[in-house]
Formats: C-alpha cells, sequence, structure tokens
C-alpha cells in the first residue's frame, strides 16, 4: 500500500478531528492548530514509511514533533499565549460541563509549555507516563514529576482543594 491509498480521504476525515484537538490542546491556539494538523498531513504525504502499523499513532508523533520545532522557534522570540485562547473544536466537547471547560481551558493557558503538554497528553489523551516521556523526549521520573506538580498547580488555580494525600478537603 503507498503513502496516498494509507491517506486515503477516509483515512483523512477520521483522524482530522483527533489531530486538531490534540494540536489546539499542545499549542494553545487554534490557527496554529490548523496549520500544523495541515503540515502533520503533507509530511505523511511526502514521508509516510509503506507498512505502518498504526497511521494515527504516526501521525500523532508527527504533529508532535512539529509542535515541538515550532516552540523551539517560537522560544526565540518570547510569545505568550493570550489568556483568551480556545480548545474548543467545533461539534466536540471533551467537558461536560461548560463552564469547567473554560476555567480549565484558561488556567491550562497559564501553565508553562511542558506542564501544559504533560498534562494534556496525560489526562485529555489518556497517554502512559512511558508514552508521554518517550514521545516529548523527556525521562519517566520528569513526565511524573511535572504531572504531579502541574495537577496540584491546575487544582489550585481551579480552587479544588485537595490535602496531602490527594483526598478533598472538606
Amino acid at each position: 500500500m503507498n503513502r496516498a491509498e494509507q491517506l486515503d480521504e477516509t483515512g483523512i476525515r477520521a483522524d482530522f478531528d483527533y489531530l486538531l484537538r490534540l494540536a489546539v490542546a499542545l499549542s494553545g491556539r487554534p490557527g496554529e492548530a490548523d496549520d500544523l494538523v495541515h503540515s502533520t498531513y503533507l509530511k505523511a504525504l511526502i514521508a509516510l514509511p509503506d507498512g505502518v502499523q498504526s497511521r494515527r499513532a504516526y501521525l500523532r508523533r508527527m504533529l508532535i514533533n512539529l509542535n515541538n520545532d515550532s516552540l523551539r522557534r517560537r522560544a526565540v522570540l518570547s510569545e505568550v499565549p493570550t489568556p483568551d485562547a480556545q480548545f474548543a473544536v467545533p461539534g466536540k466537547n471533551p467537558f461536560p460541563n461548560v463552564e469547567l471547560r473554560v476555567d480549565v481551558e484558561a488556567a491550562l493557558q497559564k501553565l508553562p509549555e511542558l506542564t501544559r503538554h504533560v498534562l494534556v497528553l496525560r489526562y485529555l489523551e489518556d497517554l502512559s507516563v512511558r508514552e508521554i516521556a518517550r514521545l516529548l523526549g523527556r525521562s519517566a521520573g520528569t513526565v511524573r514529576r511535572v504531572s504531579a506538580e502541574g495537577t496540584h498547580r491546575l487544582a489550585r488555580m481551579l480552587d479544588v482543594g485537595y490535602g496531602k494525600n490527594g483526598d478533598e478537603e472538606p
């Protein structure tokens, strides 16, 4: 099966919403997310090896790499994301409670890039610590630490009370 057949129209449609949601969550900018997804498909059309076991996993990896490249280029500019950046993909609501979703999105945008990436991959994409470490090029210990610190920081930002053991305080 050649690259064009692997990326047929039904395959693109099936993965587009997934990749766009992930790109918006990682970048925090809907316009940039759209560019990331299109760049991912363009790169896949050129470089997707024959016989890929999981097209979606391969595209996810490409998208994360492109996002990391973008972050490296942007680090020089010290660009700060706007606080009103939205994660919403039309017709998709990853959170059942709209007010909570808006609060979580705003709080995520205030977190450092690495923390936001770890939390998005861990809790929205439901990836394991090992998978996140491999995707981000960090150690599993770093991912666990960033995840724990980010979760507690996010809870404080959202005024969710948690005790030392993770138990909710009265």
